[in-house]
């Protein structure tokens, strides 16, 4: 399946990286290590990423216009790393502004 987008955090030599792929997944990987960590599944295509600056999320905006928020962190590999999503327009707008902002 083609990538449809990476972000890597700043870590240095321990960054991790998100990619998103059509299948639905983000796969979360150590640069350093050059291992995949975790593969999550989206109910939806994942078209763009971005990473919080805490270091311990990222934001990946569907094909079905939902913004869903997962945790680089979880322990499970099952689709219970997404948190939540936020498709209703009065969420929507405020949560990608702090996205684009941060």
């Amino acid at each position: 399946m083609p990538v449809t987008d990476v972000v890597t955090d700043y870590g240095g030599c321990n960054a991790i990286m998100v990619s998103a792929s059509e299948d639905r997944t983000c796969k979360v990987w150590s640069l350093s290590k050059g291992l995949l960590l975790r593969n999550i599944v989206f109910p939806s295509t994942i078209n763009a990423l971005a990473l919080d600056p805490g270091g311990t999320l990222f934001y990946a905006g569907g094909k079905d216009g939902k913004i869903y928020i997962g945790a680089l962190n979880a322990k499970s590999d099952y689709g219970t790393q997404t948190l939540g999503s936020v498709s209703e327009q009065r969420y929507t707008h405020s949560l990608v502004y702090k996205v684009v902002i941060s």
